[in-house]
């Protein structure tokens, strides 16, 4: 099953209980993803705890979530905006996009495009860094909550990161605004 050559394949195998597995493959390894589709939690293999959706948030910020999380394992390439590879931007353009919600192509234009709130951020919204003081917005991933964000790493590809390492660099977080528009709309 472990191919070299192969690019990445996908293989979702449904069993009983509602547990689906999806078995990511990717040049360099396997890396097995077991969710349970009865609740909000996805599981590595040994168990730990990959991502769990917070209940306590929209249904549509729970659907960028969802969409987010069947995304890790893909491989970073930059300017890559596909289910196949993808940079940060291309990344968030399309988890926005598969929810009917059109951003921005890149990072800094993400940034520009949402609004900026000095409180908490909240599960769904984004997380810009700079890497230089006065620099750029060199790179953007989606708040998952609990001090983690879902984002293209250029070594992992798209995956889960604390935000402990990356937190020296965090300008802000972003709240794209018809997120919670089209929330209000849909809960009425």
């Amino acid at each position: 099953m472990k191919n070299k050559n192969s690019q990445l394949f996908d293989y979702t195998m449904l069993f009983s209980l509602s547990i689906i597995v999806s078995i990511v493959c990717i040049c360099s390894g396997c890396t097995s993803v077991f969710h349970n589709g009865m609740s909000n939690t996805a599981y590595l293999k040994n168990k730990d705890t990959l991502l769990t959706i917070p209940e306590n948030i929209s249904v549509l910020r729970k659907q960028i979530l969802q969409n987010a999380r069947q995304f890790i394992g893909t491989p970073y390439c930059y300017g890559g905006e596909s289910p196949f590879c993808s940079d940060c931007s291309g990344f968030t353009k399309q988890i926005f996009a598969k929810s009917g919600i059109n951003i921005p192509r890149t990072a800094q234009d993400q940034f520009a495009s949402t609004v900026q709130d000095s409180g908490e951020p909240i599960p769904g919204d984004l997380l810009f860094f700079r890497y230089k003081k006065d620099g750029p917005i060199a790179h953007v991933g989606i708040f998952a909550g609990k001090n983690s964000m879902i984002h293209a790493s250029e070594k992992k590809g798209i995956t889960i990161s604390s935000l402990e390492y990356m937190i020296q660099f965090l300008i802000g977080f972003g709240r794209v605004s018809s997120l919670d528009a089209r929330d209000d709309i849909s809960s009425k």
